[in-house]
């Protein structure tokens, strides 16, 4: 973040810790304006994420695990990847989604449903 001022990040307890501690102290390091809480509300997270996008921020949302990617994936897939198509180029969506997965996924029963596709080839065998 150091390197890339316009950088932000952002999502469900990111400010506090983040998901496995990640983004422990990183809020006080690089500012309550760039690494922030969002609402438990993925499609809100990537909308603030194309929003930010749009006027020069280069965004990280993150989804808290990958079996929320479900909820995002529409925002990703209808949406983000395919306005520059859309405007003719007029618009980019610069984001880095960030989703915790696999390796040390030991929450409880709605958290541990990780698909077995990464989220690249979910999109891949959804189109």
């Amino acid at each position: 973040m150091a390197k890339y001022p316009q950088m932000i990040l952002f999502g469900e307890d990111v400010g506090r810790r983040g998901v496995y501690g990640v983004t422990t102290k990183l809020a006080e390091r690089a500012g309550s304006a760039r690494v922030f809480n969002t609402l438990l509300d993925e499609q809100s997270i990537l909308g603030l994420a194309m929003g930010a996008a749009h006027v020069g921020l280069l965004p990280v949302p993150e989804i808290q695990y990958l079996a929320y990617y479900q909820n995002a994936q529409d925002q990703i897939r209808g949406e983000a990847a395919t306005l520059s198509f859309f405007s003719q180029g007029g618009f980019r969506n610069p984001l880095v989604v960030r989703i915790a997965s696999w390796g040390y996924q030991r929450d409880s029963a709605g958290t541990s449903t990780t698909t077995t596709a990464s989220p690249c080839c979910a999109i891949c065998r959804a189109s």
